[in-house]
């Protein structure tokens, strides 16, 4: 069965308030009041299918024992994971989201570790459980890069685009190699799909749900087309083909819109020589 946003969003706050909240209450009402809980993940992006379950995350914005820490995590069990038969998963990942360091102002620390993925969570997310509003102030804080650190990703994702896409899956293509090209193909697709959304001034999901949100944007460079022509693609150099015209229009729009520096965009090497950033995920 096919869930939609409302149905899991409702599933998970029943089961946090009906489930969840009491248990955590008996264990130490100070934290309860000062948590921030929240939906996060396809159920929060909208992006739901057959497959999806709902992911929570909570942040408890005072100091807690590690005795208490552990009676709160040991409330999410597996004869909690489950509610209308639909698994509710709940984590506590307080340094991946960099909460202390966002709430507390220090922005050169935050925005210096940002996960992009968490960011694209925070902006997403679905409040549960706040009684200070925390998920708000994340939020607005959070609502897009600052410049400098905008143009780094920029830099680092059109390196990719270019050592890998422009110039090692040509030389794969062309040796033959069939298994170096599939991964410098994707690794080349993974850094179009990303900078699509920062172009167009947005956070970019999980590669799980890069082609989600795409039609959404303003800017798209005809992707949808360009995906299509890949999958019917019957050999490496198809492939390349339909990347170097993702490529082309990606390095026209970059250049008309001087979104970095020309002697970055026209050869890439003069990256070396500025500020960038490579994701890399886990």
């Amino acid at each position: 069965m096919k869930y939609t946003k409302p149905d899991l969003v409702s599933i998970g706050k029943e089961h946090f308030h009906t489930v969840i909240l009491p248990r955590l209450s008996r264990i130490s009402k100070e934290a309860v009041d000062t948590m921030m809980v929240f939906i996060e993940g396809s159920a929060a992006y909208g992006f739901c299918d057959s497959f999806s379950d709902v992911d929570i995350d909570y942040y408890i914005n005072i100091p807690v024992s590690d005795e208490t820490k552990r009676l709160i995590t040991s409330v999410f069990n597996e004869q909690t994971y489950y509610h209308k038969s639909i698994r509710v998963s709940y984590g506590f990942s307080g340094k991946y989201w960099k909460f202390d360091e966002l709430i507390k102002g220090d922005s050169n620390t935050f925005w210096t570790e940002a996960n992009p993925y968490a960011l694209y969570n925070i902006r997403h997310a679905v409040p549960v459980w706040d009684q200070s509003s925390l998920l708000e102030i994340c939020k607005e804080r959070t609502a897009f890069y600052p410049p400098d650190i905008f143009k780094k990703h920029i830099r680092g994702l059109w390196l990719t685009m270019c050592d890998s896409g422009e110039y090692n899956l040509a030389e794969s293509v062309k040796r033959g190699k069939t298994t170096e090209g599939l991964i410098y193909f994707g690794r080349a697709l993974e850094a179009s799909l990303r900078i699509i959304y920062l172009l167009n001034g947005e956070y970019y999901p999980p590669s799980k749900w890069l082609t989600a949100g795409l039609q959404k944007l303003e800017h798209n460079f005809g992707i949808s087309g360009i995906l299509i022509e890949i999958q019917d693609a019957k050999i490496p150099d198809e492939k390349y083909q339909c990347f170097m015209k993702l490529f082309g229009s990606i390095r026209d729009f970059l250049l008309d819109e001087h979104i970095i520096e020309k002697e970055c965009i026209e050869n890439y090497s003069s990256i070396f020589q500025k500020p960038f950033t490579v994701f890399s995920t886990f």
